[in-house]
């Protein structure tokens, strides 16, 4: 449960009435009453709202990890070559520092050369013509 002022000070009334009450009138014994009770309608709210809250981040996350790993699927199954053997599907950019980055333009995989790690080595049948690169020359 997280630390929300309005509960706080809701529960520091509550405690100073326990206190100040002490027994001694039966309208402070009823405020005590209806503060504990306030208080405790409010902590339940907060915690079934921080519940939801936590169900639907694991859900989101579960959710990104399984399309991750759907697009993961498509790349892996992608054979990056435009229909009827027309050629690569990669296009690229080079970049400022003269390296080369291609995107499949059908699975959306990336690839670069240099590789910067080994699942984004360009297969050698799969380099762009020059005119399919953009960037610096």
């Amino acid at each position: 449960m997280a630390n929300n002022p309005t509960n706080q000070n809701t529960a520091q009334i509550a405690q100073l009435a326990t206190q100040l009450g002490g027994g001694q009138s039966p309208e402070m014994a009823e405020l005590v009453k209806l503060l504990a009770k306030k208080l405790k309608k409010e902590l339940d709210v907060e915690e079934e709202t921080e519940a939801q809250q936590a169900a639907a981040r694991k859900a989101n996350a579960d959710n990104m990890v399984l399309v991750h790993e759907q697009e993961l699927r498509a790349q892996a199954a992608c054979p990056h070559i435009k229909p009827r053997g027309q050629g690569t599907a990669l296009a690229g950019q080079k970049t400022h520092r003269g390296w080369f980055t291609y995107v499949c333009q059908y699975c959306g995989k990336n690839f670069s050369d240099p590789p910067q790690r080994p699942e984004e080595k360009v297969p050698s049948h799969l380099f762009p013509d020059g005119h399919m690169v953009g960037g610096p020359h």
